[in-house]
Formats: structure tokens, sequence, C-alpha cells
């Protein structure tokens, strides 16, 4: 049996953010599923209706914060595991400390999640959680296919139309994309079997790792030799050619500018070029 575990990010709903006049500010802030992630929820759950497997979903949101996760409910869904933690803005990687100490704790195969979220477009967190767990992580998978012996076949969509294949050994963390399914109307009758195992557990923030000792080293580039040469004036193309090589016998005026060394080397080139341009 396959362990899956989805990892569901809340976000506000922008059609309950209301301006409250009486209040001076904003009310009727409700939450949202992320929208790749309910993509990655209904894969998981159309798998679990053709292989045996069992679905996990966990969540991490501010202490305090009413989420509404009776919406999950009309999933086939096994355990819901929610947590709540103070709100840390100076440590952007708590959230996923959180996520990876909890799937520690519990058997797992495949994790998987949207690879963006609707706020800021980014999607940091599920790639910290596979670091800390040491399994690999790939995004922006469009189609999974299962192989034999643990092998996953998943594919990203890369520039100008081109698809690439990756062979993904499980355990992993897979980003998908919406279009790795769609949506699915889930009708009210088929969620009132069996309801999934909610554990509610409070967490603390946990503490700011300090940064690893570093050097500061600065990097500077040599300043350029910019060599300066007087315009030839003379009416044959290949003295002027001669003069801009600097082997010119023509007498220049004495000026500040400063005058090309010529190797013999480069010499040599010169002459050939110039014979091959006199034959043509």
């Amino acid at each position: 049996m396959l362990h899956i575990h989805v990892l569901v990010k809340w976000l506000y709903d922008p059609s309950s953010i209301q301006w409250n006049d009486f209040k001076n500010r904003f009310d009727c802030e409700t939450l949202a599923i992320n929208k790749a992630d309910l993509h990655a929820l209904q894969w998981a759950c159309d798998y679990k209706r053709k292989n045996r497997a069992h679905i996990t979903v966990l969540m991490v949101v501010e202490k305090g914060r009413t989420v509404p996760v009776e919406r999950l409910e009309k999933y086939p869904i096994d355990q819901m595991i929610l947590i709540e933690t103070d709100q840390d803005r100076d440590n952007p990687f708590a959230v996923a400390a959180l996520l990876a100490e909890e799937i520690k704790t519990l058997p797992y195969d495949l994790l998987i999640n949207g690879s963006e979220s609707g706020d800021y477009r980014t999607g940091i967190t599920p790639i910290a959680v596979a670091e800390r767990l040491q399994i690999p992580c790939l995004t922006h998978v469009h189609q999974m296919e299962q192989q034999g012996g643990g092998k996953w076949i998943c594919q990203r969509k890369e520039g100008r139309g081109m698809v690439r294949s990756f062979e993904v050994a499980l355990p992993a963390l897979i980003g998908v994309v919406p279009a790795i399914t769609p949506l699915r109307y889930i009708p009210s009758h088929l969620g009132k079997g069996k309801k999934a195992v909610l554990s509610h557990k409070v967490a603390a923030a946990p503490a700011l790792a300090s940064p690893p000792p570093y050097e500061r080293v600065k990097l500077t580039a040599p300043q350029p030799v910019i060599h300066s040469l007087d315009v030839p004036r003379s009416p044959l193309a290949q003295h002027r050619i001669l003069a801009v090589s600097g082997i010119s016998n023509e007498k220049k005026d004495a000026g500040d500018k400063k005058k090309s060394a010529s190797s013999p080397e480069f010499a040599h080139s010169v002459k050939e070029k110039i014979q091959s341009w006199l034959k043509e």
C-alpha cells in the first residue's frame, strides 16, 4: 500500500475579503485551499480509486485561525493533521521544519503538493521539506506514471513545447501543476461515509538557526588596458591596415596616445591576410 502525504496550504479567499466601514478594516476573511494543492489532492484521490493507498493531508496554519477542514471531508482521505503554530516572519523555513518533523513520525512513500502557491507564486516550503527529509524533489510535473520496482516516470514541460521525462525512486516529493488532473465535482452524498481522522496539534515555531560561519571575499576584475590609435589617413587601404596594426613605417605625431605593441606572430598574421587580400 502506497502512503501518500498531500501538503495543503490555506490561503485567504479573495472573494471573501471585504472592507468594513464601521470597523475601518478588512473583514470576513476566510481561508481557501491553494488551487495547485487541490489538484494534487485530486490526483491522490484518483490514484486511490484504482490502487491501494493511504492518503494523509498535512496542514500548518497560524494559531487561532479558523480552518474549514469540513471542505475536505468529501474526499476519500484517511487522515488529516492540522498543526497550529505562532507566525514567525523572521524564519521563512519554520513551516517546513514543522512539516518535516511530523512526517518523520509517519510512514511515507510519496509527498505531493502544488509547485506554486496562489499568493506569492513560490514553492519554497516543499523543497525545504524534501531537503530536511533527504529525499529527491521534482517540481512542475504535469504527468506521473507508476513503473515497476518502485520507480515513477514524471514528465515536465520544457521550453518550446518539449517534454522531459524523469525516473524518480520513492520516497520522493513531487510538485505538480494544475494540468496533472482536472478537478471533479464530488456529490455531497459520497462524503457521508467514513470520515478522515483529524489530528489537531499545537506546536511552537522552531528557533531560527544561526547562519553557518562564512568568510567574505571581495572579487575584483583587472582594469582593462585600452590602446588608442591615431586614425590613419592614407588613401590606400593596405596602408591603413598597416597603420592600425602598428607596423607602419610612416612617422606619427608625438602625443599622449599609447600605441599598441605588435608581436612577430601578429605581424606575420597581418602579412598573410594582406597577401590574401591582394591576391583576391
